[in-house]
């Protein structure tokens, strides 16, 4: 959990750059202006590049303040080991940190279906690196772990990479094409997107980190257990909705508005088929636990009855968060993130320890802070599909 959640926040750290060119990149290919395409594609990578060499430089220099086993709240017999595994793992993230950016290049070029082309790639390499070690050792090694998680990782994004790049030579990045003037350009609508990221991470990553100070490690796995118990629901959402901010961002460029209303038409009827699987779920959640761990003491009907309605919010926030990105229409959204992420952390405080509602009141801060733009970004949706603008 911790090393996803470490990850997750370095993965945020391209200050938004990669959701600029996805946006940048776009309305260059639909105005068929390949050579501004490669300068933008060729100047994301130099700035991402340099990123992650800073970010490694100030990633070696952590223990020097404070030991792993601290930072993860575990006994200090583990830090060597923290310390290696943490190497590797950064290691491994910062390369991909860079290779990250031919998503976006794949999502501007409408091939939403490359990015997960990489997951199912990871997802099985990952599953083979497991069996090799159960098969090949009769202890469990973290550092093990952490070798396979890069090979496999690593190894998935430089076949999408190749894969990419050769169908689409005329973007291919060439230090001949950085340019300072789109960094600006770049950066203008980066910084935002960075500011979004960094306040939804606060709202999305911090749960974890609360339940284990407050209640203890081991409810952490009981949390998990129920918000695994939704995340197809999610991933079903997400394969539906990747495609379509590219798809917005297009659509507006060319005043699309009608493909822009009947594609709004048809998410919200997806959105309410997910919504009874997500009831589904809830109502049959306990012998779905009992089947799939043959352990029921991971049940909670609080949590399961404020995940599904956590799951919920996430997929409709999602749906006009992906509009509102796709056509570069930030400031609402960056002002609730900014003050959803403010509240989100005393407010799980307060409900989970001073209310006594435990983990599902971490989960209720979460709905809480996101309840702002779960109103607000209908609105303003709403308001530009009216006026065309």
């Amino acid at each position: 959990v911790y090393k996803r959640q470490v990850t997750m926040w370095i993965n945020y750290f391209d200050i938004g750059i990669g959701n600029g060119l996805r946006n940048k990149l776009t309305e260059s290919l639909v105005k068929n202006n390949i050579e501004e395409a490669k300068t933008l594609v060729s100047t994301a990578y130099a700035m991402v590049i340099f990123i992650s060499v800073f970010s490694f430089i100030i990633f070696l220099l952590i223990p020097m303040f404070a030991s792993w086993s601290k930072i993860f709240n575990v006994e200090e017999i583990y830090n060597a080991e923290l310390h290696s595994v943490m190497l590797l793992i950064i290691s491994a993230v910062l390369v991909n940190f860079i290779f990250s950016l031919n998503n976006h290049v794949a999502y501007a070029n409408q091939m939403a279906s490359f990015p997960g082309f990489k997951q199912i790639i990871f997802q099985f390499s990952l599953l083979v690196g497991v069996l090799i070690i159960l098969s090949t050792s009769k202890h469990g090694s973290l550092f093990n772990l952490a070798v396979i998680y890069t090979l496999s990782t690593v190894g998935s994004n430089l076949i999408l990479t190749f894969i990419l790049f050769n169908k689409y030579k005329n973007l291919i990045p060439s230090p001949k094409y950085f340019s300072l003037n789109h960094i600006k350009s770049l950066m203008s609508l980066g910084v935002q997107f960075f500011i979004i990221q960094i306040a939804a991470l606060i709202i999305f990553a911090t749960d974890n980190m609360i339940i284990t100070h407050i209640l203890g490690p081991s409810e952490v796995t009981n949390y998990n257990v129920i918000h695994k118990l939704f995340t197809p629901v999610l991933f079903i959402h997400g394969i539906l909705i990747a495609p379509l901010w590219s798809g917005f961002t297009e659509s507006f460029s060319n005043n699309n508005f009608i493909w822009i209303k009947s594609t709004f038409r048809k998410l919200n009827l997806y959105t309410l088929l997910l919504a009874f699987v997500i009831v589904i779920l809830a109502i049959f959640a306990k012998p779905i636990i009992f089947l799939w761990l043959k352990d029921l003491s991971f049940y909670s009907f609080p949590l399961v009855a404020v995940m599904a309605l956590y799951t919920f919010i996430m997929i409709w926030n999602n749906n006009y968060a992906y509009f509102l990105n796709g056509i570069s229409k930030l400031k609402l959204q960056l002002y609730t993130a900014v003050i959803g992420s403010a509240i989100n952390i005393p407010i799980s405080i307060f409900l989970a320890r001073n209310m006594g509602l435990g983990s599902p009141g971490v989960a209720l801060g979460s709905i809480i802070s996101l309840s702002l733009f779960a109103i607000a970004g209908p609105l303003q949706t709403t308001h530009i599909l009216k006026n065309k603008r």
